[in-house]
């Protein structure tokens, strides 16, 4: 079961939407304030039954149901109550209880699973929505938050109470919404410190297997837009396709300090791992013509693991980052795609090391790997068509690249070195002469190389490298390098001309 699907996403979404983290209120009256909330989830693809009541000018929403019904017969609930919506002069206070109880449900196709949460604000707590009902300011405040999760159950599976909670400190925030022709959003939110706690314990038949943690992150900062247009009229609301042609989505998210230590047991073994950060950052970006980029980078990252089953190990990183750039909806035109991975200075631990390289013979410097790729491409039909990419057969790709650059190749291991750096444009329209399942390509490759022969005599020296391959590879980089400053300082150009021609450094390998 995938818990985590646009679904469920959406509708945890539409959870926070309608409570401490400023919902979609546009109206500056309880009575329309409220009826803006229901439009808002309905345009999300709820229905609304909710039990109010007016007490002198305040509006009491002592119950709320919202239901999605989903494909193939299945069902997500989400249920609240407790608030009041307040007038304030001009404005409008949307006011929580001490304690409110939330809880989430979704069934389909045969998998099920219930959510129940508690919700607790301090009484400083406020929500104070001020503007048009067009175009509304929020302005979100607390001491504290928590939502705890009471109870967990998934299938028949005996439930787990009280699995996880979270705590946001001093939080302060705005959010603006307009509405013409769909939903136009801006928010700004900071919390001094977040800490979660994760708690689970599993009856095995011969064993308990348990998994206990806790971590803390500080100076959280959230800055968001995004545009979500209207659904023409008449159409309905299909969660399977989460994302659609003109919406816009930009993110910036960032942390500092974070820490946690996971403890647990499995397979009769305890272990312990505590981990430590300097901060932390998250991008996102969607386009209007259906491209996503997301971009994360950590720094100064350490963990020291403890388990019965291994010997104790520290592992440090200076950096480590991901980023991908790609379409998420069809087009008949291409558009950027692209990759980042970042691995700077990994200090491996000296116990792993010990483990093939117990007498010292290779230098144990930091690891690093910097790899960049981009380039064009396009999907032939929408990644959120379930129905489309099942009926792709085991030979059918549900894109096509048409062009591919390597803007750097970076790798550092054991005293040796490789860079790398190349484009090729790729025609789809004719198939390779080299490899007739492939398209044709033209381009240039770059690599240059320090150290790899050393590196590879000493690892046939300890025995982890055959001593024929190892002997091959001399011969190889004859054929294939030249030399720039030295016997193992290498570089070859390999490119692909437009007839197809293979050349390397120059000479014609293949026709």
């Amino acid at each position: 079961m995938t818990l985590f699907s646009p679904r469920s996403l959406g509708a945890i979404s539409a959870l926070m939407a309608g409570t401490c983290l400023a919902g979609p209120v546009l109206a500056l009256t309880p009575a329309e304030l409220w009826q803006q909330n229901v439009d808002y989830m309905e345009y999300n693809g709820y229905s609304v039954a909710a039990e109010t009541e007016m007490s002198g000018a305040d509006l009491r929403i002592n119950s709320a149901t919202f239901t999605m019904e989903l494909p193939n017969g299945g069902k997500a609930v989400l249920t609240m109550g407790g608030m009041t919506y307040a007038p304030r002069g001009d404005a409008v206070s949307i006011i929580l209880p001490p304690e409110m109880p939330l809880s989430y449900s979704m069934d389909e196709d045969g998998e099920r699973f219930a959510v129940d949460a508690r919700l607790t604000t301090t009484a400083d707590a406020s929500q104070i929505a001020t503007g048009t009902p067009d175009d509304l300011t929020y302005d979100v405040s607390a001491s504290r938050i928590d939502v705890v999760v009471t109870r967990f159950q998934a299938n028949d599976d005996p439930a787990i109470e009280n699995p996880f909670s979270v705590a946001l400190k001093r939080v302060a925030g705005r959010y603006a919404l307009a509405s013409s022709d769909g939903y136009s959003t801006v928010q700004e939110m900071t919390v001094d410190e977040i800490s979660y706690l994760l708690d689970v314990e599993i009856e095995a038949p011969d064993s308990t297997e348990a998994l206990h943690m806790t971590g803390k992150a500080a100076n959280l900062a959230l800055d968001a837009k995004g545009f979500m247009p209207a659904r023409p009229a008449g159409e309905p609301f299909d969660p399977t396709k989460a994302f659609v042609k003109g919406m816009t989505m930009d993110l910036d998210a960032s942390y500092q300090n974070g820490s946690s230590v996971l403890q647990g047991t499995a397979d009769g073994d305890s272990f312990e791992i505590r981990s430590g950060s300097d901060g932390g950052k998250l991008t996102m970006a969607m386009s209007p013509e259906g491209s996503m980029s997301l971009d994360t980078v950590s720094t100064g990252m350490t963990s020291d693991i403890r388990s019965d089953a291994m010997p104790p190990m520290q592992i440090s990183m200076a950096e480590a980052g991901f980023g991908i750039v790609m379409p998420f909806l069809a087009s008949e035109t291409p558009g950027p795609i692209g990759m980042r991975l970042t691995l700077r200075d990994l200090g491996v631990p000296e116990t792993l090391w010990a483990m093939f390289d117990p007498e010292g013979k290779l230098p144990h410097d930091p690891l690093t790997l910097d790899a960049r790729l981009s380039g064009q491409g396009r999907l032939f039909m929408d990644l959120t068509d379930t129905a489309a990419m099942e009926a792709l057969g085991p030979d059918q790709a549900p894109g096509e690249v048409s062009a591919l650059a390597l803007g750097r190749l970076d790798l550092k291991l054991g005293g040796a070195a490789l860079q790398a750096k190349g484009h090729f444009d790729i025609d789809n329209s004719v198939k390779s002469a080299l490899n007739p399942e492939m398209p044709k390509a033209t381009g240039t490759l770059e690599v240059t190389a320090q150290g790899v022969m050393a590196l590879v005599q000493t690892l046939a020296q300890m025995g982890l490298l055959p001593p024929d391959k190892a002997m091959m590879l001399p011969m190889m980089a004859g054929m294939f390098t030249r030399q720039v400053s030295g016997p193992d300082d290498l570089a070859t150009t390999l490119e692909i001309t437009p007839d197809e021609t293979v050349l390397v450094n120059g000479n014609q390998m293949m026709p």
